[in-house]
């Protein structure tokens, strides 16, 4: 529906405008600013960024919430320390979490990218945050950097600042911990970098290029190869054609080095240098393959009630809807409603459009062939739809949509040309429509920082702030009742847990818990109760618990 009505209403304002000649000053304003490369591409940056630093005082720094966030946080305190893991804690099975490893060793299952853009933001500006804000900008301004040498410069400079307003404030990409503008920027660096070289760019492009892969392949694995294996392909066929062996030995050298570190990282987290965390967690905690149709695997051992309900109930379901062909239809139908939601919507038919365009251009092919196929990937398995997921494509959804947009400017209805008004009107709903969309997520933002009650997160931030605060070391016992929801985890520790102030730990029946309690003597001792009716009688010391007397 957004798409008929952005059309709609492009028409209906590039009539209009026909009628106001401060447009036609507009529009060429806007042309000379594109045209200036480096300054359009800071634009795009800048306006995603400055928006969402100028909220600060409204819309604070988020606080995770997903299970995906926890882990990844882990990652960033990991690298920010100067580790690539951590050794596994004693009492291990009371810290078990969510797209954790504990066993061979303590560290995140996620590939380290976002990490370790998330451990920047630890190093220099004691927040993670401040990673995921910059990884934000930089998305924005890669993909107009992206898209200039493939599509006119004032299209690659709507589509960065489209992107700004549609991702910059209070979003997925903006405000949580998931890493999707760190695979998008990776799937810019590549895409770009790849048009640059074929078009006679010089050698330094290489290294883009590899830096591109090398975020794709270290945040988005699956859909970062869909993503640059045509390039990759296309890329090598061009250098042997042409003959730049010295091209072809930089490539080589380059991702030499980059699966040198990626076996590197994979062999001190599990042992074998092929072998990721993720699928080190996947053998220990999951058994529902990756893809529609696969067989289920036996069900793991799992040391903890809620843990096992939560697999259960969040592939348990998908896995089995995948093995019939009705739960297949309905998997790819939850999916296109998310996916269009949160990344497409108001720009998928012209983007469709712009698929039928590109495929007949040689320059502008890889657009439509990177898209298409990672579409397909996004379709092929069973999870559920995250946001993240469709990330390394969005560069060439903008491009392609952009393609769409120029296209329908050679409309004509007999001898009346409207293509150029639909254009010129399509242009500015498209920047009211973002600009609309950043004030809506801005109070969104303003309205979630001061909602009562408090969501689960945030009273789990400041029972930890205040037994912090209190001085002294802490150990919290979780005590989940069995309808818990399991996608509200309290139990996330840092990297260090023996030298954290407050632990976090999951109750495992009165011995284990007492064996623990004893193991961390000297420890004031709570129990916390998420589920308590009262938000007040969720945290009670240990002494006030049955538990306290069984432990004497």
């Amino acid at each position: 529906m957004l798409d008929l009505a952005l059309l709609f209403g492009g028409f209906v304002i590039g009539c209009a405008l026909r009628y106001f000649h401060a447009g036609i000053r507009v529009e060429s304003w806007f042309c000379r600013l594109a045209n200036r490369r480096i300054l359009a591409i800071l634009v795009c940056a800048g306006a995603a960024m400055l928006p969402r630093l100028a909220l600060l005082p409204w819309i604070p720094p988020p606080i995770p919430k997903m299970h995906d966030e926890f882990s990844y946080i882990l990652g960033a305190q990991t690298l920010a320390a100067g580790r690539l893991t951590n050794p596994t804690p004693a009492f291990w099975q009371h810290f078990e979490s969510y797209h954790i490893n504990m066993v061979p060793t303590y560290q995140s299952m996620y590939p380290p990218a976002p990490s370790l853009i998330y451990a920047l933001g630890i190093v220099f500006g004691q927040n993670p945050w401040w990673g995921v804000w910059l990884s934000t900008g930089l998305m924005c301004a890669a993909i107009c950097w992206a898209l200039q040498p493939i599509i006119r410069p004032r299209y690659a400079l709507l589509a960065g600042i489209f992107c700004a307003l549609k991702y910059g404030v209070f979003t997925v990409n903006s405000d949580s911990f998931l890493g999707g503008s760190v695979a998008a920027l990776g799937g810019a660096l590549t895409l770009g970098a790849f048009a640059r070289l074929t078009t006679g760019g010089r050698l330094r492009q290489v290294l883009w290029l590899t830096l591109g892969i090398a975020l794709l392949a270290n945040s988005r694995p699956f859909e970062g190869f869909l993503f640059a294996a045509p390039i990759a392909l296309a890329a090598l066929i061009w250098i042997l054609r042409r003959r730049r062996w010295r091209t072809l030995a930089t490539v080589i050298a380059l991702l030499a080095i980059l699966f040198a570190a990626m076996g590197y990282y994979n062999w001190r987290g599990t042992g074998y240098a092929l072998k990721m965390p993720y699928m080190v967690n996947f053998d220990q905690y999951h058994f529902v393959g990756p893809f529609l149709g696969m067989p289920l695997l036996p069900h793991p051992q799992y040391h903890h009630p809620e843990m096992a309900a939560f697999y259960e109930m969040w592939e348990g379901g998908p896995g089995r809807m995948a093995q019939t062909l009705p739960g297949i239809l309905s998997l790819t139908w939850e999916k296109i409603r998310s996916y269009d939601t949160e990344h497409f919507a108001p720009l998928l038919l012209p983007a469709l459009l712009g698929v039928f365009v590109a495929l007949r251009s040689s320059r502008r092919r890889m657009l439509a062939i990177t898209f298409l196929l990672v579409s397909c990937g996004l379709f092929s398995v069973v999870w559920r739809p995250l946001n993240p997921y469709p990330a390394p494509l969005l560069v060439s959804f903008f491009g392609l949509s952009m393609i769409g947009f120029r296209y329908l400017g050679a409309l004509a209805a007999g001898r009346y040309k409207i293509g150029p008004y639909l254009t010129r009107g399509l242009v500015v709903a498209l920047l009211l429509f973002g600009i609309g969309r950043m004030g809506v997520n801005s109070a969104k933002g303003i309205k979630a920082t001061h909602a009562y009650p408090p969501p689960w997160q945030v009273q789990r931030a400041r029972i930890l702030d205040h037994l912090a605060g209190r001085g002294g070391n802490h150990l919290l016992i979780v005590t989940y009742a069995p309808e818990h929801r399991g996608h509200e985890e309290w139990v996330y520790d840092s990297l260090d847990i023996d030298q954290q102030k407050v632990i976090l730990a999951r109750a495992m029946g009165d011995d284990a818990d007492c064996r623990l309690i004893r193991h961390y003597a000297g420890r004031e001792v709570w129990i916390v109760e998420p589920d308590a009716p009262n938000p007040a009688g969720m945290l009670k010391p240990l002494a006030e618990s049955s538990l306290g007397a069984k432990c004497k």
